[in-house]
């Protein structure tokens, strides 16, 4: 029994050991091919890395070849055509490309490129003028000595011995026969022979005044036009076939507002109702201001009354010196008195007066007042919206302010809560939700919620859209093309612009 089980353990031992040598092997076998791996995985990733890093390179730079025509143009000059397009100037020649993407719409350059206008673009080939859609697709042939912009579906277009009129077919809506043409009315086309000038009715296609007077203006108002003969105005009141001449005559006239006209009989400043085509409130004024936004200021001895363009005079008077300040259908009038009065053009009535040294008007009917050097945001009644506490305030968008602080600049929302912080040396242009922003006398870009989308690392940036910018850093010039954001952060691609 002794001998048996010594040489059981003997034999146990052995194979104890044996057991250990082969754990031993495989461990090291494992180890020896886990480094090989991880030797493999290591080395995988630099060439992944590299690799990545070159095809970063090199599709960047077949991105810079389609975004500027080919590798070996450098334009000298970039200019505007529309939102979506631009040109570049080489060799002479004018290449249109898009803004977005820069694929050209134009391979055969251009002599000269006018900006798009009612969707044509006016291009110069061989000395002559033509129009091409923003498609690069030609739509009247270059054929034109001069031609001018496209106005409700019609342009003025010189052929070198006479001014004419084409639609956008290029079929002529007037034959070129005029020594000059003015397109000032849908349907009433002043023409000129010689030195006298003569109206041409388009629905009718024919001449309904032939050139007689020196002068004559078409004015927005249905059927009325001024002739000029010697010294004299004269009001003219346009029918379908024929033109006829009204008695009134005047030495003088400014922009009329609406159906009221201002004339100068002798040496005093009338009405003339256009509706009617008679001289209205007779009493006469020192002088008649007509303004665009709806209203015309009637002077007198110092004094000034306020016309409205439906007709009412308010009874009110206002000194000479107060500033008027337009505000779509409201008129904001500075007394410089502490006192600022505001006025409802559309229901001819004074709104109230506010205790204020300064206003602006808002987009959303609010108003920003000014009272010893701190502005806040009100309502037409007075009611405070936003506290009167900032050194400085203007409307962004509708719904946003930017606010000056301390001096530092940032945004806050109509209900008076801050956009990120405010930080910013100014704000800039803001444009289709984006807005420029200078930071440390560098030019960024920001979105109306705060989000950055563009460094603050440029010394100029115009924003185009809502998905172009052109940025200047030192010499160097670069268009820049925002993606829409993805996880809180905006993408973009950069593309320098070379010039010679």
């Amino acid at each position: 029994m002794g001998a048996k089980s010594k040489t059981r353990k003997k034999n146990y031992r052995k194979k104890k050991q044996s057991t250990e040598r082969n754990d031993y092997k495989v461990k090291r076998h494992l180890l020896k091919k886990t480094l090989i791996v991880a030797i493999a995985v290591f080395f995988t990733t630099i060439i992944l890395a590299v690799g990545l890093k070159l095809y970063s390179d090199i599709s960047n730079r077949e991105m810079m070849k389609r975004y500027f025509l080919q590798v070996n143009y450098k334009f000298s000059n970039v200019s505007y055509v529309s939102d979506q397009l631009f040109m570049g100037e080489y060799n002479g020649k004018w290449f249109i490309f898009k803004a977005k993407n820069g694929q050209l719409i134009n391979k055969k350059g251009f002599e000269r490129v006018l900006p798009e206008k009612e969707g044509l673009i006016a291009i110069m080939e061989d000395g002559k003028w033509g129009f091409i859609d923003t498609r690069g697709q030609e739509v009247i042939k270059p054929q034109f000595a001069n031609v001018g912009n496209f106005i409700d579906g019609r342009c003025a277009v010189y052929t070198g011995k006479g001014w004419g009129v084409i639609d956008k077919t290029g079929k002529y809506l007037i034959r070129p026969d005029y020594d000059e043409i003015n397109i000032n009315s849908e349907r009433y086309i002043c023409v000129k022979k010689g030195n006298k000038w003569g109206i041409f009715d388009l629905k009718n296609k024919k001449i309904i005044l032939n050139p007689t007077y020196q002068d004559i203006v078409i004015l927005k108002y249905p059927q009325a036009a001024i002739a000029k003969e010697k010294d004299n105005y004269y009001l003219l009141k346009l029918k379908d076939s024929s033109v006829e001449k009204m008695d009134v005559k005047f030495t003088d006239y400014k922009l009329n507002v609406d159906r009221w006209l201002p004339v100068k009989i002798k040496d005093k400043w009338h009405l003339l109702d256009l509706k009617t085509m008679k001289v209205t409130y007779s009493k006469g004024y020192e002088d008649i201001w007509g303004y665009e936004e709806g209203y015309l200021q009637l002077r007198q001895a110092r004094k000034f009354y306020i016309f409205t363009a439906n007709g009412n005079l308010l009874e009110r008077e206002f000194n000479i010196n107060s500033l008027l300040i337009p505000a779509g259908k409201y008129l904001f009038v500075n007394n410089y008195n502490g006192k600022i009065t505001v006025i409802d053009l559309m229901k001819s009535r004074i709104i109230r007066d506010f205790d204020a040294e300064e206003i602006i008007s808002f987009d959303n009917e609010l108003l920003a007042l000014k009272r010893k050097n701190k502005w806040g945001v009100f309502t037409k009644n007075g009611k405070e919206i936003i506290e009167q506490k900032y050194d400085a305030i203007w409307q962004v968008f509708p719904d946003l302010y930017a606010i000056e602080l301390n001096k530092k600049w940032g945004l806050l929302k109509a209900n008076g809560g801050t956009v990120g912080k405010i930080e910013y040396d100014l704000i800039g242009q803001a444009r289709e939700g984006l807005i420029s922003v200078l930071k440390n006398g560098k030019w960024g870009v920001i979105d109306k919620n705060g989000m950055l989308v563009l460094k603050n690392q440029y010394d100029q940036i115009s924003i185009v859209n809502k998905d172009v910018m052109i940025a200047r850093e030192k010499s160097k010039w670069f268009v820049i093309v925002v993606d829409k954001p993805q996880k809180n952060q905006y993408s973009i691609r950069k593309f320098k612009i070379e010039a010679d």
